[in-house]
């Protein structure tokens, strides 16, 4: 049977590797390739950047202010972003929302304060302490909580005053900033003034005096149409997505699949993030995405948002993955991600198995306030609305990948410039061409032995057998090879069972 790639017509022309990734189609090195993230979100007016058409490289926080105002939604991915050391960096902007509203929430002090105290909230998970003196009005209280917030520019959010109530409002727009939590300690208070934070749903906390809610009133979804036509050019090994509505993931999934053609060959892997109910989660994960290019962190009520938890998942998944594909990420402890406040909200353990069920990446706090990846899947948990678990873990999606980016990089550097000549096997009664010459079964030979030496010595894949050797054929109408490489990755251990049984003595 002719070997076929998706795409690739024997009537095209154009030299070059042409390749294909084909998950769950059975039962270094490129570790020299660049490899970069790219952060997708939303900047404010005050970023330098043009939305839609620029991508930037971000190599400091500064620079994520530059170019993406401070505190927006953007810069902060940049922020959670460089928390890992050794990866590039680059953030394009989408354009917000058109006629699209802030998210709010409203701070309300009542009474004058009678003894000196402190007002602490967290915002987006970033503490807020705001010290009152004695008899101080709630007009006065206010405004010290208004310029507290506003002190702090890289928040997402400013503040107003009036006549004691506190409107803290998101310096973005869109339905995503609805995502944000605002809590409220009021165990150092001051004297018989009280606090009432108010604006969407409740959000618990096992803390005394703590109470919290989730910004509400922001409307409107931006798109990505134009963003995604910039960065098709460019290859961006891992994304850190802002956004997670229906549309603009099948746009994001829609280029994923397109960028990983055969022509193209720009093979990228996309990270969303989640703050939401596992139910809601799930629907996302099974729904919306359901890829194995896609990945869905999950996090119940993190103070951290979305598009951030988005970008530290994507910074750690390239850090780790640009020098092994199939890395482990059972327990990655994710600096900068905020524990819940509630451990009724920490991911019970029917939760976890639930989100590992259904394409969800569950994060996970500890009693010391860190938080860790518990196992990193892919969103690819149905097919044709069946369990199918063929990529279930990360490194099921990357390694191939890797190895297609191996192949390209050594035909090019290697094979071909030792081959520049191609014919076919040789007839049994015919000798070997001579050196120089590539053939289905030299082209074969050189990557078994690529395999061997690399993929397999690495614990990329398992060691070839005979039902998986590399079949190669020659395409006589295209005057080229065409080959298959089948491609088993090495499972990762993730558990082990120990049965101590105690037995009487004789």
């Amino acid at each position: 049977m002719p070997i076929i790639i998706q795409g690739f017509p024997e009537t095209y022309k154009r030299p070059g590797f042409y390749g294909e990734t084909v998950y769950g189609a059975g039962g270094i090195s490129s570790g020299s390739i660049p490899k970069y993230l790219l952060l997708m979100g939303l900047k404010t007016s005050a970023g330098s950047m043009t939305a839609n058409t620029q991508v930037v490289d971000i190599g400091s926080d500064d620079e994520a202010d530059t170019y993406c105002g401070q505190g927006s939604l953007l810069a902060r991915m940049c922020y959670q972003a460089r928390r890992e050391a050794g990866i590039r960096i680059k953030a394009i902007a989408v354009t917000e929302a058109s006629g699209g509203a802030a998210a709010t929430a409203t701070i309300t002090i009542a009474t004058d304060s009678t003894s000196s105290g402190e007002w602490v909230y967290t915002i987006a998970g970033v503490d807020v302490r705001v010290p009152v003196s004695s008899g101080a009005t709630p007009t006065v209280q206010a405004t010290a909580i208004k310029n507290a917030i506003n002190s702090n520019p890289r928040l997402p959010v400013t503040a107003t005053n009036s006549s004691g109530v506190v409107t803290v409002t998101t310096r973005n727009v869109g339905a995503i900033c609805n995502s944000f939590i605002i809590f409220q300690n009021i165990l150092t208070k001051p004297g018989a003034s009280t606090s009432a934070v108010a604006g969407g749903a409740a959000v618990l906390s096992s803390n005394p005096g703590e109470t919290g809610v989730f910004f509400s009133g922001g409307s409107g979804t931006e798109d990505v149409t134009a963003a995604l036509v910039t960065v098709y050019a460019g290859r961006y090994h891992r994304i850190g997505v802002g956004m997670i509505d229906a549309t603009n993931a099948a746009l994001i999934e829609a280029q994923l699949d397109s960028k990983a053609g055969p022509t193209v060959g720009r093979m990228e892997h996309a990270i969303f993030g989640s703050n939401d109910t596992i139910s809601n989660a799930t629907s996302v994960a099974q729904t919306t995405l359901n890829n194995a290019r896609c990945q869905l962190a999950w996090m119940e009520e993190s103070e951290t948002h979305p598009s951030e938890i988005a970008a530290r998942v994507a910074a750690a998944r390239l850090a780790k993955e640009q020098s092994n594909p199939n890395s482990n990420f059972d327990g990655y402890v994710l600096n900068g991600i905020r524990a819940q406040r509630s451990r009724a909200k920490w991911a019970t353990e029917a939760n976890q198995v639930s989100a590992l069920d259904n394409g969800v990446t569950p994060l996970l706090s500890a009693a010391d306030g860190t938080v860790s990846i518990v196992r990193a899947i892919t969103t690819k948990s149905l097919t044709s609305g069946n369990p199918d678990y063929r990529t279930l873990d990360v490194g099921f999606a990357a390694t191939p990948d890797e190895i297609r980016d191996d192949l390209a990089l050594q035909w090019g550097t290697v094979f071909l410039p030792n081959n520049p000549a191609v014919r076919d096997n040789p007839a049994s009664e015919e000798p070997d061409p001579p050196a120089g010459v590539a053939t289905p079964k030299r082209w074969t030979s050189f990557v078994e032995d690529r395999r061997a030496s690399v993929y397999a010595a690495n614990l990329w894949t398992l060691p070839a057998t005979t039902a998986t050797l590399t079949e190669s054929e020659y395409n006589n109408t295209a005057k080229r090879i065409m080959s298959k490489v089948p491609v088993l990755t090495h499972p990762l251990q993730h558990q082990i069972g120990v049965s101590v049984r105690e037995t009487s003595s004789v």
